[in-house]
């Protein structure tokens, strides 16, 4: 895809991407420049919870216990793109985005092999963080 990734980003922080283009690369992408910008975790997960929860709401997604924002998944990714940034050794995000969308992480359901289907669809794991099993 030849995206601008930063573009992209800059569309969801000021809540004008479109609702079409906010797909699970572009989630990703999103939660790895919040992570590089933020620097660790748990700072990346307070600016990416207020701001998906936010950009929901702009695009006419309500956040509720079956839609909308899930904190399960969010936790999951970022922490997942931690270990990646990690394992990387740079802090570029051009070349991150380059080498994160030829990763297995880009399959959508890649989290499927750390959660069952029921888990990730029930309201606990939606409203508090449920670690894999």
């Amino acid at each position: 895809m030849t995206k601008n990734w930063c573009t992209l980003v800059s569309q969801f922080r000021n809540q004008t991407l479109p609702k079409s283009e906010w797909t699970h690369e572009a989630h990703l992408v999103v939660a790895l420049w919040h992570l590089l910008e933020y620097k660790n975790i748990s700072n990346t997960l307070c600016y990416l919870r207020s701001g998906i929860i936010l950009y929901n709401h702009s695009v006419g997604t309500q956040n509720t216990a079956s839609s909308g924002y899930h904190e399960t998944i969010t936790v999951f990714w970022v922490k997942q793109l931690h270990e990646f940034v990690q394992s990387e050794g740079l802090q570029d995000f051009s070349i991150l985005v380059a080498r994160l969308l030829n990763t297995p992480l880009v399959q959508k359901d890649y989290i499927l092999q750390f959660y069952r289907k029921e888990v990730l669809k029930s309201e606990e794991a939606r409203g508090l963080y449920v670690a894999p099993t």
